[in-house]
Formats: C-alpha cells, sequence, structure tokens
C-alpha cells in the first residue's frame, strides 16, 4: 500500500484502514494505485478529497448514449492556458483544443489548499490561438460534443506578447533596450521637475 505502514492489511474494514492512514505521516492529496483499494475507498473520496471534474473521464459517447449518463459542468468561465495535443495545437478536429485550468481544492484532512490540474477541450470558434496563449472560456450551452462543454470567449494574453503594466513597452521578461529606458528616465525626470516648480 502506498501511503500505509507496509505491514497494514486491509482485513479491519474501510475504518480501520482510514484511522490508519490518518496516523501515518505520509497522508498526502492521493488517489490510490490498487484496484483493489480504489474500490473501497472510491465512495468516499469525493467527501475527502473534493475535487470536480466536469467529464466524465474513461466514458465514450456512445456508452454514454446507451447508459444515460450525462457530463456535468461546474463553472460557466474560467481562465486557462491553452496545452498541445501530444505535439500539436488541435486533435483531429480542427476547431478543439485543450486548455488546462489550475484550482485551488481543499484538504479536508489537513485544512490546507493544494493546487490541482483539470484539462478541458474547448471549440475555437474560429479564433486564432496558439500554444502557451491565456484564454478566457464559457460554457457552451448546449455542449459541442458530450466532452466538449465550453467555447473560447477571448483570448486574454496571446503568447510572446508580453507588455509591462507600468510603462506600457513591448518586452521579453525583464529585459528593455537602453533607449526605451532613456526615455523613461527623461519623462520621469520632467515630470519631477513640473512638480516642483
Amino acid at each position: 500500500m502506498a501511503h500505509c505502514n507496509s505491514n497494514y492489511q486491509l482485513t479491519g474494514g474501510l475504518n480501520d484502514f482510514l484511522l490508519a492512514l490518518l496516523r501515518s505521516s505520509m497522508v498526502r492529496y492521493w488517489k490510490h494505485r490498487g484496484a483493489k483499494i480504489l474500490k473501497n475507498i472510491e465512495p468516499h473520496i469525493q467527501k475527502y478529497f473534493p475535487y470536480h471534474k466536469p467529464e466524465l473521464e474513461g466514458t465514450s459517447p456512445q456508452h454514454a448514449s446507451i447508459t444515460g449518463k450525462k457530463a456535468k459542468v461546474p463553472f460557466d468561465y474560467a481562465i486557462g492556458q491553452i496545452v498541445p495535443f501530444s505535439q500539436s495545437l488541435t486533435s483531429s478536429f480542427p476547431n478543439i483544443v485543450k486548455v488546462r485550468l489550475h484550482k485551488l481544492c481543499l484538504n479536508r484532512f489537513l485544512m490546507k489548499y493544494f493546487y490541482q490540474t483539470a484539462t478541458y477541450w474547448v471549440h475555437t470558434q474560429g479564433s486564432s490561438v496558439n500554444i502557451g496563449d491565456i484564454v478566457l472560456i464559457e460554457k457552451a450551452d448546449p455542449p459541442m460534443a458530450f466532452n466538449t462543454m465550453y467555447k473560447l470567449k477571448k483570448v486574454e494574453f496571446p503568447v510572446g506578447n508580453l507588455i509591462d503594466p507600468v510603462t506600457g513597452l513591448q518586452s521579453e521578461g525583464p529585459e528593455y533596450s537602453i533607449e526605451a529606458l532613456r526615455s523613461i528616465l527623461n519623462r520621469e525626470n520632467n515630470t519631477l521637475k513640473s512638480v516642483e516648480n
């Protein structure tokens, strides 16, 4: 077992297992690897380790139509970053991109927030995007497909187009040209002289 004493056996039931897990010094934000353990723990994971995913993972659209499962959309708007499908921007569908969101989830055992990432398929609606863009996505009503429930609303920060909020100049990180820095310094000196007079 990954996070308990190695000599502990899962014979005392689920409560004993959870107690041993709590007493262990290796309590972490986890999902167990073993299929047998996961089967016993699965009903309790959402209670103690909440992580709200809108998609039904591992469920194909055909299986969902047969079983009647529906995907849930937990939020209307979110900001995320475009990540590649393996080596390319889009999947086999040209208007679908992957967007990764970062969320803070509360671990109720430790009463501490941990970062979790979730990746969603998003319809671009014909917008031109690149890998690394920071985008605003919104819920598509009705959904585009079973696993595409969001659409691209706006590209907030295009990759490679960094603008310093103080100076308003384009930059590549903290580096500026000497001329740009001189012009900023001269402008500040002129404003200080006008205030003193």
